[in-house]
């Protein structure tokens, strides 16, 4: 049964509504205040919030934003009563966050039009995130042991063929085998770490105290992005394929999620376009910006899937193979973010993918 929670200090109109709805077959909670009402909320947690605006001890405004501080209740559909018709009153309201604006009297049948409008919603939203959770959790499912079994079989396959040879196994062939073992390990370290990275990102997001300490203001762009890029588009054996072309200018952003941001954009650029394909990385300053794009001429994909792309999500894998968990752009994209920047993405089917991002440069300030 519906919990609706209804919050109104009016003796006779409580009763009234608590009446109309029970007969609705809703399961109706009351409080007299906004104070009150907080303790059944969170006694309750009702489907639906009817909330008075002027009452004493707490009005229906700080009920409101008590309950909007709470992640668990900042969901709930919120529906101001009230007797106060004037239109500013009700674009404060909204300015708010609530969800509908009833100005009293009103009709039984406007009531329950709300109430059915809200709920209708609020059920739509749910089944879109159980339907979003249950794609995530099943392709969780489908592709962390594939991704963890695969380098970890190099390591196991290389490893005890050189246990049972290493008597008839020269030196060449050991190192080689090392190698491979050393490679795929490599791969699994950063396969863990972004699923830890990833987890982190979406539990905690990251707390400003965090974010203070990180914050290096005397990064010098053009150094730190060439060392980078060279480094990935060596692991890839891609050297002779990079393009740079980057303006010199010092940021304000953390040095390890900078890293972190273009060895995964760059792994993609690399790893989505074939060898002799050129992978182009420029960055112009611009304003309290500086903006940064780097540039495949690989597969691409169409404008429709780029809104797919996020985290355990790999496009077109049963056409392209591919290593990797799909988790690095998505955590590339909320680095950015949290360093207060933004990114796009711009492709086209096998004319390749431009991801461009956004950082704050020092401020000035700072210089000192």
């Amino acid at each position: 049964m519906t919990k609706i929670l209804l919050v109104e200090d009016d003796p006779d109109v409580r009763q009234n509504l608590h009446d109309l709805l029970e007969a609705e077959s809703f399961d109706v909670r009351i409080a007299k205040n906004g104070k009150e009402g907080l303790t059944v909320a969170y006694e309750v947690v009702p489907d639906l919030i009817l909330c008075d605006v002027m009452m004493p001890e707490m009005d229906g405004h700080e009920f409101y934003k008590r309950l909007s501080q709470d992640t668990q209740m900042a969901s709930i559909p919120f529906v101001f009563l009230t007797a106060k018709a004037d239109p500013t009153d009700q674009r404060e309201a909204m300015d708010m966050g609530v969800d509908d604006y009833l100005t009293k009297p009103f009709t039984r049948e406007r009531l329950l039009h709300a109430i059915e409008t809200r709920l209708s919603k609020s059920n739509k939203i749910s089944t879109n995130y159980n339907q979003q959770f249950d794609e995530l959790r099943t392709t969780i499912a489908v592709s962390l042991p594939h991704e963890l079994r695969t380098p970890l079989t190099g390591i196991m396959g290389f490893s005890e063929y050189l246990l049972d040879n290493i008597e008839t196994t020269s030196r060449e062939e050991i190192v080689e085998f090392l190698t491979m073992i050393n490679n795929s390990a490599q791969r699994l370290n950063r396969l863990i770490e972004n699923y830890i990275t990833y987890s982190e990102l979406q539990i905690k997001q990251y707390d400003a105290e965090r974010m203070k300490h990180i914050v290096n203001v005397n990064l010098s762009l053009v150094e730190y992005l060439i060392q980078i890029a060279k480094t990935v588009a060596y692991e890839f054996d891609r050297d002779e394929d990079l393009e740079i072309d980057i303006d010199d200018v010092d940021i304000a952003v953390s040095q390890k999620d900078l890293q972190k941001v273009c060895e995964e954009l760059l792994s993609n650029a690399f790893r989505f376009s074939q060898k002799g394909q050129k992978v182009h990385l420029s960055s112009k300053e611009k304003g309290d910006f500086v903006e940064i794009s780097i540039r495949d001429h690989g597969i691409g994909m169409e404008t429709s899937k780029i809104r797919s792309l996020g985290g355990f999500v790999q496009l077109d894998r049963d056409k392209n193979e591919q290593q990797g968990s799909g988790l690095g752009f998505t955590i590339a994209k909320q680095l950015v973010e949290l360093m207060g920047g933004s990114l796009k993405v711009d492709s086209k089917p096998n004319y390749g993918t431009t991801v461009t991002f956004r950082l704050p440069v020092k401020p000035a300030s700072s210089a000192e």
